[in-house]
Parts: structure tokens; sequence; C-alpha cells
């Protein structure tokens, strides 16, 4: 079942194109933010490399479950904690420079994202109501959205 499936019967779709829209927009922006934080601190060990690999298979994942926003909140939920766990290491690698771009600031942020995504993911596999995934779905979005805006160009030297 596809793109021409979920749309010629949109009304029975909406949630599973709208996964696939969050997928997507995950997927980019992770991409983007993965740039942006590596151009300005580069990875010193393997560790966030190893991450970096578990995050494709997730990203994966997320697109082959669309069909289900049980699975892509928890896929969801486990991205934003290794995220922050992304965080932590990177905040070890820099520990000597840390306060001069926030990173603990930054790593608080991303254990509170991977948090509000728990919580999503619990109401979604616990209450699998249509209507209660609807509003789920756009909670995850105003949660991508908001970290994305965040962290948008990557770690910021303070002057």
């Amino acid at each position: 079942m596809g793109v021409s499936a979920w749309l010629a019967n949109i009304s029975n779709n909406v949630v599973t194109f709208g996964d696939a829209i969050l997928a997507y927009s995950l997927m980019v922006t992770s991409w983007i933010g993965y740039h942006a934080s590596t151009t300005k601190l580069p990875m010193k060990n393997v560790g966030r490399f190893i991450i970096d690999i578990v995050l494709l298979f997730l990203y994966y994942l997320a697109f082959v479950n669309v069909t289900s926003f049980s699975y892509t909140s928890l896929i969801i939920f486990a991205v934003f904690l290794l995220y922050f766990i992304w965080s932590l290491v990177r905040l070890n690698e820099y520990f000597d420079v840390r306060s001069n771009y926030g990173l603990v600031k930054r790593t608080t942020q991303a254990a509170t994202f991977a948090l509000g995504f728990f919580v999503i993911a619990v109401v979604a596999y616990f209450y699998p109501n249509a209507t209660l995934q609807g509003a789920s779905l756009l909670a995850s979005f105003a949660l991508l959205i908001y970290y994305r805006k965040l962290y948008w160009g990557g770690p910021k030297r303070k002057v």
C-alpha cells in the first residue's frame, strides 16, 4: 500500500499519510542538523558515528512502519533518546569547551524532547483511538519543528 492507495481513500489514511510526512521530515531535518553540528564540532571518536548508524536504521524502520502511528511514535522516541545520548557523547568529547557552545543546555534540551516523545509514544501505544492518534501526530510535528528551530545551524559559539 503506497501513496496512491492512501490518496484514493484519504479519509481513512490521514494518520498514515501524516506518519510518512513525519518520517521524511525527521530524516531530512536530521541530515541537515547532523552536517551543521559536525561541521562546527567534528567527531573525535567513534561513539557518535555508531549512534548515527543506529539512527539510519531507525529512520528506515520509521518508513517501513508508517501505517502504524503507535510504532512510528515508539521509533521517534528511540530516535530522540539517541539524540540525547549523541549529545552526551559530544559533551564528553568537548568537555573543555562545553560552556563556549552551551553543550550542557543542549544536552538537557535533548533529554526533555526525548521525554516529550516518550509521553506521545505511551499515549499512542496504549490509546489507539484515531482522534487521539491524530492529535498525537500533530503534537509530534509541533515538537519536531520546535526541536529543529532550537537547534537550527548547529552549536553556536557564545561570544
